[in-house]
């Protein structure tokens, strides 16, 4: 039994920002080649001028000058050989910034609900992690990971969509888990992988209902369960290696923004992938034939929730960005190392 080290460590940063941005509306020409847009009225609605500007003349906020301090601290403990358990706490920032909305009428039509100018600016995240886990060789063919976590967000940066206006806010959230990790090679030229994570988290105050209130979400794509594996077997052929493997990657229910709204809600779904590759005795060359999406399963892995009527700032429609669907190749690789 030993006991093991005490790791720590402090860093300090200052960093200073600021912006000028502007937003115009204009009139512009494509004439016969679509790259050659050029401004005909620079300013056709008749504003005399840009119809928003930030920056130090016109607002006192539209400048950071922030100091971050970040930390770590971890102690392990080896209670036998092989076996090794530890506790870790990391401190991290995430710098603060400004938003660049593609349309700023949100913010100054004087309706609190959808924002003001002060939303141009987002400020820091600090984030608070604790983490305690194992590893352990629990025989001579089988390793296993395991850990469980919490995360404290302090102004977490958030990303919300209303319309064409994009911009990050800060508000709280927290994170907690676990993880189990198991890899094994039970026979000669076979490995085994199989990983399960399960996510709980809250994100406060991060969308506001018709009627004013502010209600919590789910973070962003970050499905509860996570489950992956592999399986790969080898053998000797022509001086070479002959390996074929399969993995798969299971990822439950999860949202594609804050709002959690059913239509962008994607369903969980399993992906399978399969390999097989020929490797020289010498290692320099490889061959390998793949198929992803082996059982050409149709997901989505964004989704822009853009169903409101204009009245609402939508456009009758969801935006879906999908995953691609089985996708085979072959690859040579020579390795001049």
């Amino acid at each position: 039994m030993s006991n093991g080290p005490l790791f720590g460590g402090l860093r300090w940063a200052n960093e200073e920002k600021s912006i000028d941005y502007s937003q115009n509306y204009v009139e512009i020409a494509n004439g016969s080649n679509p790259s050659a847009a050029n401004i005909v009225n620079p300013d056709p609605l008749g504003f005399g001028g840009p119809l928003f500007v930030f920056n130090d003349e016109t607002f006192d906020f539209a400048s950071l000058d922030d100091d971050y301090l970040t930390a770590k601290a971890e102690v392990d403990y080896s209670p036998s050989k092989g076996t090794l358990f530890y506790l870790s706490y990391n401190r991290g920032i995430k710098s603060g910034g400004y938003n660049a909305p593609l349309d700023i009428t949100d913010f100054l039509d004087g309706n609190p609900e959808t924002g003001g100018p002060e939303e141009m600016q987002f400020g820091k995240e600090t984030l608070h992690a604790y983490e305690f886990g194992v590893k352990h060789q629990l025989n001579s063919t089988t390793r296993v990971n395991g850990a469980v976590y919490y995360y404290d967000y302090d102004d977490y940066q958030a990303f919300r969509l209303e319309g064409l206006t994009t911009f990050v806010f800060n508000t709280d959230a927290s994170v907690s888990g676990a993880e189990l990790e198991i890899t094994s090679n039970p026979i000669d030229n076979l490995d085994l992988l199989l990983g399960v994570s399960y996510v709980d988290n809250n994100v406060e105050d991060a969308y506001q209902l018709p009627n004013g209130d502010l209600v919590d979400r789910r973070a962003v794509v970050t499905p509860e369960w996570n489950i992956n594996g592999l399986a790969r077997y080898g053998w000797q052929l022509a001086d070479g290696e002959l390996a074929a493997q399969i993995d798969f990657v299971y990822m439950s229910d999860h949202y594609f923004q804050l709002k959690n709204s059913p239509v962008g809600e994607q369903s969980g779904y399993t992906l399978f992938n399969a390999r097989v590759s020929y490797t020289s005795d010498d290692g320099k060359w490889e061959f390998a034939g793949f198929v992803d999406n082996l059982l050409d399963k149709e997901y989505r892995v964004m989704a822009f929730d853009l169903a409101g009527g204009p009245e609402a700032g939508g456009f009758g429609m969801v935006e879906n960005y999908y995953g691609k669907p089985r996708w085979w190749g072959l690859s040579a690789t020579y390795n001049f190392e």
